[in-house]
């Protein structure tokens, strides 16, 4: 800087760190001094590699010297690649001994102070900060490391240099399950299996979150314990010291009794089939562990993710009409006009998984003309429509293998008159409310009655 007199008194008087000192009188009002500071710096990663490894450690060392004629104070912004991060205390050590220091620390960011006393020398000085890669960044395989310089008498600048990281297969995740068939209400296992693939690379930590089929009704027997979970959807584990070569997490799963409707509503996924899936993740931690933000993110690569499938059997066959039978009740096999006829309607949810079904069963008696309106039903709800000649029993809910019937008494008009045998067709149906069936076929049965000529 340059300064006349009354500038060298003011600098006697009003001393501050890095001013040059002078006594009144040593200079004159013609005099023009020159006094400045010219600090230059670079900085380098040790060990020098073209390419490292996750498992690495690097120094990173700055180096600077002030060839100017006054002392300078200097700060380093060190902006850090998301690949790289302090060791668990800051490892800073200046040669020669000054009294550089951490101002600042954050995730991405670390500022240096170097506030050298000593008036510019023109030797190297040289401050050196310890890192480790961050694995779970590992796959960021180029990155830039930038350093600004902000000096208090001398000109600011930056420095950057890009590096690259090989990739490491630190670790493997597989998930299996058994049985890979089975059927709504079953149980199923499950086993996460965990290699570490480094055998000179310990893992501090590993989480494994695993995302849950919304077909899982209840999780059982879980080891090792949960670290946390989000119901049944999300669970994960937290491995500590994960020093040895594998490790293994199991639970078993029961899958919802209501599979079919509550989570495959569609009759055509239903009767063919459905897949229960469930991913995991397998999240390596140098730090303190933290849950990934994201738990399944899309287009997840590699062997830190698995999934296991379990097949769901179809739903089938599922309400069955049985028989309708038609009794006379005189005993004979004739069925002649006043006689009294006993109708016998089976039906049952046939199925062995099936949640209950709301069904109703319908039977269209034959031609009014010919018989009687119901009586001596079985059934207290069941109910008749005149118009129609309908008998209807409402909102029945069978459980997987319950069975029921329906039984009622017509007569034959005694009042006919016939000249041959007539034919009759008692219609009987099974409608299903808001369920599934993959074979409606035999939902439905038709039945021939014959009423007689006495004179034959």
């Amino acid at each position: 800087m340059k300064s006349g007199v009354n500038a060298l008194l003011s600098a006697a008087t009003n001393e501050r760190p890095g001013s040059p000192k002078f006594q009144v009188g040593e200079a004159s009002a013609e005099s023009d001094v020159d006094f400045e500071a010219k600090t230059f710096f670079d900085f380098r990663l040790d060990p020098e590699k073209t390419r490292y490894e996750p498992i690495d450690s690097v120094d990173l060392r700055i180096t600077y010297r002030n060839e100017g004629d006054i002392k300078d104070a200097i700060t380093f912004n060190i902006n850090l690649p998301a690949m790289l991060r302090t060791s668990d205390t800051v490892f800073v050590r200046a040669q020669p001994p000054s009294n550089a220091y951490v101002s600042t620390e954050t995730t991405d960011r670390i500022i240096v102070v170097a506030d050298d006393s000593v008036i510019a020398d023109n030797r190297d000085r040289e401050i050196l900060i310890r890192f480790k890669f961050r694995i779970t960044a590992a796959s960021a395989t180029v990155s830039s490391f930038s350093i600004a310089m902000v000096s208090e008498c001398s000109r600011d600048s930056t420095a950057e240099k890009e590096f690259g990281v090989d990739l490491a297969d630190l670790l493997a995740v597989t998930k299996s399950v058994f049985p890979n068939r089975v059927n709504p209400g079953d149980t199923i296992n499950y086993t996460i299996t965990l290699r570490r693939m480094l055998e000179r690379q310990t893992l501090d930590s590993v989480i494994v979150v695993d995302n849950l089929d919304p077909g899982i009704a209840e999780i059982l027997d879980v080891n090792p314990p949960l670290w946390s979970r989000d119901g049944n959807q999300t669970l994960r584990w937290l491995l500590l010291d994960f020093t040895e070569t594998e490790r293994q997490i199991t639970f078993k799963a029961v899958i919802r009794a209501d599979y079919y409707p509550a989570i495959v509503s569609n009759s055509r996924d239903a009767c063919q089939g459905a897949s229960l899936q469930n991913f995991v993740r397998g999240d390596p931690q140098q730090n303190e562990p933290n849950p990934p933000k994201q738990e399944i993110p899309e287009g997840v690569i590699g062997n830190n993710f698995s999934a296991a499938t379990t097949s769901i059997n179809p739903i089938g066959d599922v309400l069955r009409l049985g028989s309708v039978v038609i009794t006379n009740l005189n005993g004979s096999s004739r069925v002649l006009p006043g006689d009294v006829l006993r109708f016998t309607v089976d039906f049952a949810n046939v199925n062995t998984f099936a949640p209950s079904q709301f069904f109703t069963v319908c039977d269209t008696l034959p031609d009014r003309n010919y018989v009687s309106a119901p009586f001596d039903i079985n059934q207290a709800r069941a109910v008749y429509d005149p118009v129609t000649h309908v008998i209807r029993l409402d909102s029945l809910n069978f459980a997987p293998g319950e069975a029921g019937s329906l039984t009622f008494n017509v007569r034959v008009r005694d009042d006919i008159q016939i000249c041959d045998d007539v034919p009759l067709m008692n219609k009987a149906l099974l409608k299903l409310i808001n369920g599934l069936d993959c074979n409606a076929a035999n939902n439905a049965l038709d039945t021939l009655l014959t009423i007689t000529d006495p004179q034959t």
